[in-house]
């Protein structure tokens, strides 16, 4: 699935396979995932609402615009 996804998006498919089935970038990714997790991350995407360099909030996973609207107008 993910190589058919790719490569509808223009990235070749082969390639793209080849990539994924090496490895190379395992540890790279399995370091932001855990880097994440310490952040308190619990989806994707993962946001901070900061004021004035502080984070006072934060937006787990994908939100309906009206919530993430709502969040952030508190802070304004």
């Amino acid at each position: 699935m993910l190589s058919e996804t790719a490569n509808e998006i223009g990235i070749d498919k082969q390639e793209f396979e080849t990539c994924l089935s090496s490895q190379q970038f395992k540890d790279k990714i399995n370091n932001y995932i855990a880097d994440g997790a310490k952040a308190g991350a619990k989806g994707t995407p993962y946001s901070l609402i900061l004021v004035n360099g502080k984070v006072v909030d934060v937006i787990n996973g994908a939100q309906p615009i009206d919530q993430v609207k709502a969040l952030i107008d508190k802070f304004l």
